[in-house]
């Protein structure tokens, strides 16, 4: 036995043993059954069956290429890979979610309207931000034109006001 060729013995079972918990935890997040650390698990531990398959393709590479050459093996692999390259382009336009639409709105508003809706004064708004290195040179500024002004986030911003 030539140890310093991978061998099948171990590797097979590392590529079906990772595969059922690939197909699995897929299946199930398809479902929407992200039960426990099914998404953990599916996300992190498919490196393994990549790993795993990565393998099999070098250890079997002979029978493999033997078979993507003929006609039916290399449309299947063909099929594959434009069905890939497909996935990566949007096919309809994907609506904003409400909640990224109401963020856009929060960010847009005058500070003097966020410590309202807050519950504090602009003063207050002002010294809060002024505790993060922020200075508010007029109530009328948006936290987005404060964020451009001071390198940050208008989601940062958010954050220390709420």
């Amino acid at each position: 036995m030539n140890q310093k060729r991978p061998q099948r013995y171990w590797i097979t079972p590392l590529t079906l043993g990772s595969f059922m918990l690939c197909a699995g935890s897929g299946i199930l997040l398809f479902f929407h059954i992200n039960i426990g650390l099914v998404k953990l698990a599916h996300q992190w531990l498919s490196w393994i069956f990549v790993i795993g398959a990565g393998l099999h393709v070098a250890v079997n590479r002979k029978p493999l290429g033997t078979t993507i050459v003929k006609p039916t093996g290399a449309l299947i692999v063909m099929l594959f890979l434009v069905v890939m390259s497909l996935s990566f382009m949007p096919l309809v336009e994907q609506p904003q979610s409400p909640v990224k639409k109401a963020m856009a709105l929060v960010v847009d508003l005058p500070l003097r309207t966020l410590a309202e809706v807050s519950g504090r004064t602009d003063e207050e708004l002002s010294a809060i931000l002024a505790g993060h290195g922020i200075k508010v040179a007029d109530q009328a500024q948006t936290l987005s034109a404060l964020a451009r002004e001071n390198h940050q986030s208008p989601t940062a911003l958010l954050q220390y006001l709420f």
